[in-house]
């Protein structure tokens, strides 16, 4: 990360794919939250898949412009649609 970070210049675009999950939950949104949040305030675009629910809602509810968050439908018989 420390080398990303090193490299990366604002405009950037950064993805993240289940990163920081090796830990355990709280633990993993803890290091993704105050990592999203400074790429943020460097104007760094990214893109994060996660399956971390308290990283994803603490985002939801904090960011409100400029923010997509994106969830896989699930139907009535619980049946996912990804």
């Amino acid at each position: 990360m420390s080398e990303i970070v090193d490299k990366i210049k604002p405009n950037s675009m950064i993805l993240f794919n289940e990163s920081f999950a090796a830990t355990n939950e709280r633990e993993g949104s803890e290091i993704a939250r105050q990592i999203t949040k400074a790429l943020l305030q460097k104007k760094i675009k990214i893109l994060f898949v996660t399956h971390m629910y308290d990283f994803a809602r603490s985002l939801f509810d904090q960011i409100n412009n400029n923010a997509i968050f994106l969830h896989a439908e699930r139907h009535n018989d619980g049946e996912r649609t990804f």
